[in-house]
């Protein structure tokens, strides 16, 4: 079967993020967030946490499959390791992950004082260091994330350390849902129950696991995990699911 244009796309750009992980290493960093609140600053990757949360209403939970390296990773293995990762019950995991963080991250600022907004480049923040040195702990560090989230894919299946560990995709969700409430327009998928012949391609395509026959069945294809990748679009032979843009709830 030949590979979609959107789907090469795709992994093109989520490639790429991969090989520049350990320069935007510094900007994702839930440590550093947390490191710098206990210092009075805000740290590059809190403005990028609050940047996704404010993008999610209209773009869902995109960068997830577009722009995380960890993602990239993951589906790579996926593509010996099929297994779906569990069940929902283990997709909570990581809201009891984002929940204490999160609260060190506001503690941090409430005893320190918020002093100055600051976003470092460098992997090693606070401490200045020379292009060659930060480049080469950002490399070091970046190995070891992906390595964490390897293991828990090998582990859990399909995104597993989406499913588990994952501190971006709590604001992700989030502001997915406060986009819902106020009913602002987004990108979303919707589908036409009527031409489904229950083929299940579009489960077996979805890297977050989720079943996406029985929601396109449904008509209901919102899902909190569904990370708007379009591989089930792409993958379904009768065209019963569309990417549109538009208001939701």
């Amino acid at each position: 079967m030949k590979t979609p244009l959107r789907r090469k796309l795709r992994y093109g750009i989520f490639f790429a993020s991969f090989l520049l992980f350990p320069w935007t290493l510094n900007w994702l960093s839930p440590y550093l967030s947390v490191h710098g609140a206990w210092t009075g600053v805000v740290t590059g990757s809190v403005l990028v946490f609050a940047l996704l949360f404010l993008t999610a209403p209209f773009l869902g939970r995109s960068f997830c499959s577009w722009l995380c390296p960890a993602g990239f990773a993951q589906e790579a293995v996926a593509q010996t390791r099929t297994k779906k990762a569990g069940k929902p019950a283990l997709w909570r995991v990581k809201w009891f992950v984002w929940t204490p963080w999160l609260a060190g991250l506001a503690s941090g600022w409430v005893f320190a004082g918020l002093k100055a907004v600051i976003p470092e480049w460098t992997p090693a923040y606070p401490m200045q260091q020379d292009f060659l040195t930060s480049v080469g702990l950002g490399t070091v560090t970046a190995t070891l994330v992906t390595a964490i989230f390897v293991v828990l894919a090998l582990l859990f299946g399909r995104r597993g350390g989406c499913h588990t560990l994952c501190w971006l995709s709590p604001f992700l969700i989030l502001g997915r849902k406060t986009g819902r409430a106020l009913h602002i327009p987004g990108l979303k998928l919707e589908s036409t129950p009527a031409s489904c012949i229950a083929c299940g391609r579009c489960t077996a395509a979805c890297p977050m696991g989720i079943p996406v026959q029985t929601m396109a069945r449904n008509g209901r294809m919102e899902h909190s995990e569904c990370i708007l990748c379009a591989d089930c679009v792409d993958t379904c032979p009768k065209r019963t699911i569309r990417l549109s843009f538009g208001r939701q709830g």
